[in-house]
């Protein structure tokens, strides 16, 4: 797959680079490797411009862009995706489905706040799946190997609320996970297995991955993407003061008042969005082979030529 080098997104004249990846040879047989990179296309970034300008004629390019490419989302999962039984085609199909779904909510929000805490989301399911695709042979097993640890998390919850469970279904998934063990024990349980105790009440990893999602960007060239967007759309999702800072006013003569919405938010969660299922569809184009690419691509060269005056 040819780069997308030296192509901009220019808003607002203040540039931020978006995630990029390459594909090299083929994603079709047991020899694939995705290698990541970071490329030089730019998405919106106005909620944190220097300059404060209206954003009102730049939304309406943006859900524009983004409705086209919904329309494109809606040509693969309108019916049953054919596929082989690899698991990364199977995360890949998961995750671009609810990549989709996600960006439609960004639409049906409108202009609200809460747009961010959507393509925040998007941001973290993107990067779990270039992740994940590094090393297709081993990651996207992992991904789909903690159902079982979910599962058993489930029967503890039963358990301790004193629900009834059968001696069958408790069986199954204990055996169910114990295959999996040395894949998803934390520090406590491969010690304790170590020393032949028995394992502690929380044995397994909270996550599938095993590690952070401030590594998992960093490994796919992220870093950027993760200070200056998914970190600041946390400050909202975690009710941080720094997350009330664009919809806060003090009026001494008034009081208090807080907007339910920002231009700038706004418009930096539809080029987000935009982006997440952009690249999101463009993988799974590479990984199922769904001959989608030339609309993908005449999308990407349409929504990389917005500028402002």
């Amino acid at each position: 797959m040819r780069g997308i080098a030296g192509e901009r997104l220019l808003v607002y004249g203040y540039p931020r680079p978006l995630l990029g990846y390459q594909i090299s040879p083929t994603l079709l047989g047991w020899w694939a490797v995705l290698q990541l990179m970071l490329s030089v296309v730019f998405f919106y970034f106005g909620w944190f411009a220097v300059k404060q300008q209206s954003a009102s004629d730049d939304i309406s390019h943006l859900r524009r862009h983004l409705e086209d490419l919904l329309k494109v989302w809606d040509g693969v999962f309108s019916r049953p995706v054919p596929h082989d039984n690899a698991n990364l085609t199977f995360m890949a199909l998961a995750f671009a489905a609810r990549q989709g779904e996600h960006a439609r909510n960004v639409m049906r929000l409108q202009r609200t706040a809460d747009t961010v805490l959507i393509t925040r989301s998007m941001f973290e399911g993107l990067c779990q799946l270039l992740w994940a695709a590094q090393a297709p042979n081993e990651r996207p097993w992992r991904w789909r190997a903690f159902a079982y640890v979910e599962d058993w998390r489930t029967l503890q919850r039963k358990l301790k609320a004193g629900e009834s469970v059968s001696s069958d279904e408790r069986d199954k998934v204990e055996n169910g996970v114990k295959p999996y063990e040395d894949l998803f024990l934390n520090a406590k349980g491969r010690i304790a297995k170590a020393q032949g105790k028995p394992l502690p009440a929380n044995p397994y990893v909270p996550h599938w991955h095993g590690t952070t999602i401030k590594d998992i960007f960093s490994e796919v060239e992220g870093e950027i993407i993760h200070v200056e967007l998914y970190r600041r759309f946390s400050d909202w999702h975690h009710w941080d003061i720094a997350g009330f800072a664009p919809l806060l006013r003090f009026d001494p003569a008034h009081g208090f008042s807080m907007k339910g919405s920002d231009e700038r938010l706004t418009a930096t969660a539809l080029a987000s969005a935009f982006q997440c299922l952009w690249q999101t569809l463009k993988a799974l184009d590479e990984i199922v082979v769904l001959g989608i690419g030339s609309e993908l691509e005449w999308l990407r060269n349409s929504y990389v030529t917005i500028r402002r005056p």
